[in-house]
């Protein structure tokens, strides 16, 4: 298991007090890009907890979740009761032209060979189907995170060597609207559409906080805190 598969399922069970309010904002805004849903068979490729499988499901459409995190996929299971295969996105275990659709939110940031992840879900995609996909746009004005790092670094938190890795190395090859068409060119995809989008999140104090909080980078720390500790932060 990586590191980074570790972290996600490390933080599974608080995914959905505050990350999952704010992912399904971006996964709501990624769906309304895409076709009509009712009745398409689509893979929801980096699934998580099920934040873009649930709102596929609402439009009617038949959805198979993937994700590398087993603890993850188990709380998307119980949320939406769908049936979720462990996979790895450079490698899905689907057959060819499986599915109307294929949908990756926020996972291409994750992937040191993203253009793979695009081949594959267009693999598994009929012809004339559709590929959506989101990544987080290269932003380094972001008070709320430089706030809860510098709160958790105070009390002891450093940075996990995959986070810094992936921020410095992994991140920028698709974190721009160049870059991802680059690497969709590089993937084989054709017709596209590449375009940074500004999504307004509503989202309190209190929710941007566990947001923060709830990431796989802090998350496993915030937990190994105290009650009174954890109580302290949100003072």
């Amino acid at each position: 298991m990586t590191s980074l598969t570790a972290a996600y399922d490390g933080s599974a069970a608080v995914w959905g007090e505050g990350p999952d309010r704010v992912f399904g904002a971006l996964a709501g805004a990624l769906l309304e890009s895409g076709p009509p849903w009712q009745g398409l068979d689509v893979v929801d490729i980096g699934a998580g907890t099920a934040t873009a499988t649930r709102r596929l499901l609402a439009g009617g459409a038949r959805v198979v979740p993937v994700d590398a995190s087993v603890e993850m996929l188990a709380v998307a299971r119980r949320i939406c009761g769908c049936h979720p295969v462990v996979g790895d996105a450079l490698d899905l275990p689907l057959r060819t032209d499986a599915a109307d659709a294929a949908v990756l939110g926020f996972v291409l940031n994750h992937l040191e060979q993203p253009a793979v992840a695009l081949r594959e879900a267009a693999r598994v995609v009929r012809p004339g189907g559709w590929v959506l996909a989101s990544t987080w746009a290269r932003d380094k004005d972001q008070p709320v995170r430089e706030l809860v790092q510098q709160t958790l670094q105070r009390r002891g938190w450093t940075a996990p060597r995959w986070y810094t890795l992936l921020k410095d190395r992994t991140t920028p090859l698709s974190d721009t609207a160049e870059a991802l068409g680059r690497v969709a060119h590089a993937s084989g995809l054709i017709d596209l559409e590449c375009e940074r989008v500004e999504i307004a999140v509503a989202a309190s104090a209190h929710e941007q906080l566990a947001w923060r909080l709830g990431m796989p980078h802090t998350a496993p720390f915030v937990a190994a805190l105290t009650p009174a500790e954890r109580s302290d932060l949100w003072s």
